[in-house]
């Protein structure tokens, strides 16, 4: 069919053409005849009703194309109006801020690093194309512009992902700087996450655009990593494209609502526990050193007061109360890590001996249970249920920690034994002065890395200080960046010295470390002590029996 149309004979198209003449030509006389019946009136009639037609449709044309400049216009004004309200308004909206950014630190990194991921994974990414539709169809009509399907089909498979990549990198190159932490916990879960969504979308049209940022060999690792029921639940089996069939759009939302749903999991049980310890999890497979000291004093370099308070003996398989106590003054605020100030967080790590764990939840008492409160606690690693961490949590809640533990039964576990054991805490309260990098913080003193005078004190918008330092000795010139936070205790023309102090030392919190002794006992022993007891007090008692009727006896003979 298609060579016959490719090879139509030229005359049979010539033909079509004056066909197409004579059917134009009809229709030209049946018009005339039309008009010719009609009197003259009416032809005029015709006319004027034609024109005032055509006046009425220019009407309309032109009110429309002044509605689409008046709405363009608006929006213009409006989006001038705000600009202008912003850089005009600066110390209301520094004000607002400062609120926005004690209100975001003082929430636990779990709704954090969840309300990061849904803005961006759910809210500005890839997954929610119809909202994006509803969206840009609706500002896209807001400017006046006349309904395009292809551009808007165009918008919405461009706009979403390419605003996604723009703020996660905004987002991780903040938190990268200020919190650390919190990126390693939200890149762990987003990396599952991914592995998920590319698992189980694989006709996604961003696949490419992820491809390009997370590489096959690093998902694929993701892959492996995963429990095995999450492979089974997802059908994940290396990088096959399946055939997706009828019930694929079913399919689809069943995935999307597991994977959300584990998402929510997997933060909420996982990395709740896991930011504020997992520097010392990252760098060092056992927390407490050869020395003795544990590791988080290598960045909270001051030394603060903890306690320990356990039982001195419990038995086997039973669960008892290890109480840490991290005292510090209420009232205190500590630098942030955007120079403003706000509360202390506390944070603990607890060093059991070998076969002491963390209680099973349905065998806590509800008094401990009490005690405890909304706390999620967390073996240092999977291999090591006797280490256990918690934090960062409110300091003003939590200053007491009380861990439910439960004692292990040497009859089951042969290793064990009936003996006393030492048990080792640290407590940490506020934010730590280096990072593990080696890097500092801003919540420690800085000091001059060169002697001489200083020439130059710049003030940075965002907050911090750049101090230019003349050497005297080579002509050299120095610049020590200062973060916000520390105040400066220098000026300008002031002579200093070599590792003298350019600022206060912000620091309020510190860590402390301590011990305990615990026994772990046989209830033989005690049963036999017991045992011993009362067979010392019958002894006792047959005694003093005797001894009365000795003293009956003597008595008897001397009556005699």
């Amino acid at each position: 069919m298609a060579k016959k149309k490719a090879f139509t004979p030229i005359l049979y198209l010539a033909s079509i053409s004056i066909l197409e003449k004579f059917i134009e030509l009809e229709e030209l006389l049946f018009l005339e005849e039309m008009i010719k019946e009609y009197s003259e009136t009416h032809l005029q009639n015709l006319r004027i009703g034609i024109h005032k037609e055509t006046i009425q449709l220019i009407k309309i044309h032109n009110e429309g194309r002044i509605h689409t400049i008046l709405h363009f216009s608006t929006n213009i004004i409006c989006f001038i109006i705000l600009s202008g309200y912003s850089i005009l308004g600066n110390k209301e909206l520094v004000i607002l801020n400062s609120w926005a950014q004690e209100f975001l630190y003082n929430l636990s990194d779990t709704i954090k690093a969840f309300s990061l991921l849904l803005l961006t994974d759910l809210c500005i990414g890839f997954h929610s194309p119809h909202g994006w539709e509803l969206m840009i169809g609706f500002v896209y009509k807001d400017f006046g512009f006349v309904h395009n399907d292809q551009i808007i089909s165009g918008l919405v498979s461009t706009f979403p992902v390419i605003l996604d990549t723009i703020l996660k990198y905004w987002i991780f190159r903040y938190l990268n700087r200020v919190s650390p932490s919190l990126v390693l916990c939200i890149s762990k879960t987003l990396k599952i996450v991914l592995t998920l969504y590319l698992s189980t979308h694989p006709g996604d049209s961003s696949y490419i655009l992820i491809q390009s940022n997370y590489s096959k060999s690093w998902i694929g690792n993701s892959i492996s990593d995963l429990p095995q029921f999450i492979v089974e639940i997802f059908g994940i089996n290396g990088w096959t494209m399946q055939t997706r069939n009828t019930f694929s759009w079913i399919k689809e939302q069943i995935t999307r609502s597991i994977s959300v749903s584990l998402m929510i999991y997997i933060i909420t049980r996982t990395s709740t526990s896991n930011a504020y310890p997992i520097f010392a999890q990252q760098g060092y497979e056992n927390p407490r050193e050869a020395t003795g000291r544990i590791v988080c004093a290598n960045c909270h370099l001051a030394n603060k007061p903890v306690d320990i308070e356990v039982p001195q003996t419990v038995l086997p398989d039973t669960v008892f109360e290890a109480v840490i106590r991290i005292p510090y003054d209420m009232q205190l605020k500590q630098v942030l890590a955007n120079g403003k100030k706000g509360g202390l967080n506390v944070g603990a790590v607890l060093i059991l001996p070998e076969g002491f764990e963390l209680a099973p939840s349905d065998r806590i008492s509800p008094e401990i249970r009490e005690k405890m409160g909304n706390l999620s606690f967390q073996s240092y690693r999977p291999n090591q249920k006797n280490i256990l961490v918690i934090g960062p949590v409110p300091g003003q809640k939590y200053s007491e920690i009380t861990f439910p533990i439960l004692s292990p039964d040497p009859a089951t576990k042969k290793e064990i034994h009936f003996l006393k054991y030492p048990i080792y805490v640290g407590g940490n309260r506020g934010r730590g002065q280096i990072y593990p990098d080696g890097s500092k913080s801003n919540n420690t003193v800085y000091n001059a890395t060169a002697s001489g005078i200083v020439s130059k004190i710049l003030r940075k918008e965002k907050g911090g200080y750049e101090i230019t330092i003349a050497d005297a000795s080579d002509g050299r010139q120095v610049v020590d960046i200062i973060p916000p936070g520390p105040e400066l205790l220098v000026s300008e023309g002031e002579s200093i010295k070599f590792d003298q102090p350019l600022t206060s030392n912000p620091n309020v919190g510190g860590f402390g470390q301590g011990d305990a002794e615990i026994v772990l006992q046989d209830p033989l022993r005690v049963q036999g002590l017991l045992f011993f007891f009362a067979s010392v007090i019958l002894a006792q008692i047959f005694l003093v029996l005797k001894k009365k009727q000795f003293e009956k006896v003597q008595l008897s003979e001397m009556n005699f």
